[in-house]
Parts: C-alpha cells; sequence; structure tokens
C-alpha cells in the first residue's frame, strides 16, 4: 500500500537513510514500495537522548535510518529492552515487549513508536 505524505516548506523526510528537504511550498510525494522512512518532526537529535529510553530510541532511529548499523547495533538495543522492561514494568514494559518483538521481524519504525511510548511513560511518572 503506496505512503503518500505532505511535506511543509523546510520539513524534513529520511528515506532510507537519505536527507530530504523540502524548499517550496507545501509539497506532497508517494511512496509506492517498501522503504525505511521517518519524518523531520520524528528525528532525535543525539543530544536528546539523555535517559536509557531515550538512548535506545535514539538507536532505534539510527537502525531505521541506516541499514548499514542494523546488525550492530540489534543486539545491544534487544539487552537494553529487556534491562529496562525489568526495571520500569507495567504499561511501559508492554510496549518494551512490543518494541523488542517489532525488533525481531525487522520492523524497526513500529519499534520505534512502541519505545518512545514506553518513554513517555517513564516520563509521566517522575
Amino acid at each position: 500500500m503506496p505512503l503518500k505524505l505532505t511535506l511543509n516548506q523546510g520539513e524534513r523526510l529520511v528515506v532510507n537513510g537519505c536527507v530530504m528537504m523540502n524548499h517550496g511550498k507545501r509539497a506532497s510525494i508517494t511512496i509506492e514500495n517498501q522503504a525505511d522512512v521517518l519524518r523531520g518532526n520524528e528525528l532525535m537529535e543525539p543530544a536528546d537522548a539523555t535517559t536509557p529510553l531515550r538512548k535506545i530510541c535514539y538507536d532505534v532511529q539510527t537502525a531505521l535510518i541506516d541499514a548499514r548499523q542494523r546488525e550492530a547495533l540489534v543486539p545491544d538495543i534487544v539487552k537494553r529492552l529487556g534491562k529496562q522492561a525489568a526495571i520500569l514494568g507495567g504499561s511501559a514494559q508492554a510496549e518494551i515487549f512490543e518494541a523488542a518483538n517489532n525488533i525481531s521481524i525487522g520492523n524497526f519504525y513500529r519499534a520505534l513508536k512502541a519505545v518512545d511510548k514506553a518513554r513517555r511513560i517513564e516520563e509521566d511518572h517522575r
């Protein structure tokens, strides 16, 4: 199923590791085959990876947008997810398990979204 995206002026998009920016007015694009896609507003900067779950988010994001680093990142991500699941418990734990399951099937976008939910749960309880 095609993915249709609308980009505002100055908005970035990462497709299979290639960073693109819309310099014109509003633009609409359709991605017609399987690709690793992340919108600019979903990107985390390295300086934002300040907690264990934020660091995992950043590494999952890196695995999503740079397939060359996946093999090296995945074992460490899975190990750290396991540690966080044991520490956090509750609904954050369910999201962490979902992230690990998605990583195991190679769906890094869904894994990223699940880790991000767990991160928000953790931060809301601080």
